[in-house]
């Protein structure tokens, strides 16, 4: 029974600690859109490897 209590309390202690940290939208946003071009480097770099087999130089 102390299981269940201990695992319950650690669950809504997360969950209240993430409700009382404001979440910056633009801060999100930023974070996203690095993550999109990061990832359209390494499709274009991985791309560029594949087709031109192995001569492409990335900029």
């Amino acid at each position: 029974m102390s299981i269940s209590t201990s695992t319950s309390h650690r669950a809504s202690s997360a969950s209240d600690k993430a409700a009382k940290q404001p979440i910056s939208v633009k801060k999100i946003w930023t974070n996203l859109k690095h993550a999109a071009v990061e990832h359209h480097k390494s499709v274009n770099a991985a791309y560029g490897m594949y087709y031109s087999q192995g001569r492409y130089i990335p900029n």
